[in-house]
């Protein structure tokens, strides 16, 4: 019976562990949006220099963006498929 409480456990922190991950990741999505958004609207007022600038920060926040989200992914798909791991060990060495 603990057994059964103790995964039962487990599993509500791996799901909870997600949300608030899928969470911080929507929130960096809508305040990237918002700084493109902002961007555009602007644009005719601001400066061309800084226009650049607004621009080289979105795409480095987006890349940025889209590598951390990759890596969370591989890392979920990784521990739920521990055992096809131990076949390709060698491989990501």
């Amino acid at each position: 019976m603990k057994e059964k409480i103790k995964e039962l456990f487990k599993l509500n922190q791996d799901k909870t562990f997600y949300w608030f991950e899928w969470v911080i990741i929507l929130i960096a999505h809508l305040a990237l949006l918002k700084w493109i958004l902002y961007a555009l609207g602007e644009g005719a007022i601001l400066p061309t220099e800084e226009m650049i600038l607004h621009f080289t920060g979105i795409a480095i926040f987006g890349a940025l963006l889209i590598r951390i989200c990759a890596y969370l992914a591989k890392r979920k798909y990784l521990q739920k498929h521990k055992h096809l791991n131990k076949n390709f060990e060698h491989v990501e060495k």
